[in-house]
């Protein structure tokens, strides 16, 4: 028997399903839009994969490829939703993690 006395338990469950769902290619039960997706990815779902069902892995693969131009804000909801884990966001998002060099001072030459 499943404890979801525990907070978070039951999305835990949630977004392990979808996961689940996504590598066998196939879902016995319709995907859930987060509250989150809702209020954050309208606009993107509207300018770049209308054509897509809701959940389906055609929208997926749409968003997958249009996710340069997709909102950060909507991206953050589909990492959240764990449509895609943060690394992956960050590939697709061509970011690379930065390291800060020192900066070199040049010595400031005193005026006479």
């Amino acid at each position: 028997m499943l404890n979801f006395s525990f907070p978070g338990t039951f999305e835990k469950l949630k977004k392990l399903c979808r996961k689940v769902c996504r590598v066998m290619g196939s879902c016995p039960f319709p995907p859930q839009i987060t509250e989150r997706e809702k209020r954050d990815c309208p606009n993107d779902y509207h300018k770049f994969c209308n054509d897509y069902g809701l959940g389906t892995e055609g929208l997926r693969a749409c968003m997958s490829r249009n996710i340069k131009k997709v909102s950060h804000a909507c991206v953050a909801a589909l990492v959240d939703a764990g449509e895609m884990t943060q690394a992956q966001a960050d590939k697709l998002k061509g970011k690379t993690k930065v390291t800060k060099k020192a900066a070199h001072k040049k010595p400031k030459k005193k005026k006479h």
